[in-house]
């Protein structure tokens, strides 16, 4: 079986969540992943009551994560 990669930095991943491997981490970017994790605050979120509202936070959310994950691995690889 080919190894999955992972999705922020091409290497081998060791962490697959979701079904099929939706989301795939290395073991670097899995603790920068909980570094961003641990500097979010998610006390607006439990206020959202309209499934747009909710959407709309998971993809803000996600774009934040994205954006900092981009930065961690450019940072790695200078």
């Amino acid at each position: 079986m080919k190894p999955t990669k992972c999705q922020y930095c091409d290497d081998v991943a060791v962490t697959t969540v979701g079904w099929p491997n939706d989301y795939r981490w290395c073991a670097v970017c899995q603790r920068d992943l909980a570094e961003f994790a641990g500097k979010e605050n998610y006390e607006a979120a439990h206020k959202l009551k309209s499934h747009a509202a909710i959407a709309g936070y998971r993809a803000e959310l996600e774009r934040r994560q994205d954006d900092f994950m981009r930065r961690k691995v450019n940072e790695r690889n200078q």
